[in-house]
């Protein structure tokens, strides 16, 4: 008997920008509970966003995101710590 796959696997973009499309043709839909690279739902160009696959969802923030928000809390931490 074939164990169902826990989908681990996908956590990495290398995997998960192969196996979208290949989700996406079977009408299935794929969502990430790790993976943050931009490019799967905005695509490379962050100047025109374009959705590459439609079937592609994430449960966090990418790094765009997350870069943004932990730099403005550093700089928040920092000039609250009375630090130089």
């Amino acid at each position: 008997m074939t164990r169902p796959s826990s989908g681990r696997r996908h956590l990495q973009l290398g995997v998960a920008a192969v196996v979208a499309p290949l989700l996406e043709s079977a009408g299935i839909a794929m969502i990430s509970p790790g993976n943050t690279n931009p490019s799967l739902t905005i695509g490379p160009d962050r100047d025109a966003p374009q959705r590459q696959f439609d079937n592609y969802f994430r449960m966090v923030a990418n790094d765009a995101q997350q870069g943004g928000f932990l730099a403005a809390y550093a700089v928040r931490i920092w000039t609250c710590s009375g630090s130089p």
